[in-house]
């Protein structure tokens, strides 16, 4: 609102991305406010604090985590109720007719700190919100695994994108949202996210 009020921008051309606690920051944005935005981008992020906070329970970002929100998950419904309000899975499914772009490297989550889960649960949860095909638990967990892959891909799963320079092993629609989960790891391109900005001018 301040930008608008001060600059001159076009409201209809306003993008929103980020990576990691940027790309969990876009897509609790973009869940929380879908009309403001003409796309958005959402590199290796963070999805589920709760979930996260598993992951790194005793560590660095779990005792982050508890300073952020008051604690670990179940210590109170206050507490709770502050994962919950940080955690854009609980809000993405209002972004369902958004043109969102999810990736995730397939090695984060071993070599870097988010797994895939949480880029894909987000895309479910937009799925869910369409009425399309969900990516199944079996998916997941195959991808999940360290050099994992699919093992039955569907069409249009696997392939090479030029925007991204890598490869891929997992790419889905629903609406006009985006699934890609690419051979790297906690990391972005700038220029795979201008060229999805560029197709939605």
């Amino acid at each position: 609102d301040w930008v608008l009020a001060h600059h001159q921008v076009d409201p209809n051309r306003v993008y929103l991305t980020g990576t990691s606690g940027g790309g969990h920051m876009t897509m609790l944005m973009a869940g929380r406010y879908p009309d403001r935005w003409r796309a958005a981008s959402a590199w290796v992020g963070i999805s589920d604090l709760a979930s996260w906070h598993r992951k790194h329970d005793g560590a660095r970002y779990g005792d982050m985590l508890e300073k952020c929100c008051g604690g670990a998950p179940g210590d109170s419904q206050a507490v709770d109720e502050q994962y919950r309000a940080r955690s854009p899975i609980h809000f993405i499914a209002a972004a369902h007719q958004l043109p969102i772009d999810l990736l995730a490297g397939a090695e984060d989550g071993h070599t870097g700190s988010v797994p895939i889960g949480h880029s894909i649960d987000a895309f479910n949860r937009i799925a869910e919100a369409n009425g399309t095909r969900l990516v199944s638990e079996s998916e997941i967990e195959q991808l999940s695994q360290l050099g994992g892959r699919l093992a039955e891909p569907r069409p249009g799963d696997e392939g090479f994108d030029h925007e991204l320079g890598r490869a891929y092993f997992l790419r889905r629609h629903s609406g006009p949202a985006r699934i890609t989960i690419f051979d790297g790891g906690h990391e972005s391109r700038a220029e795979a996210t201008i060229a999805w900005f560029a197709d939605h001018p």
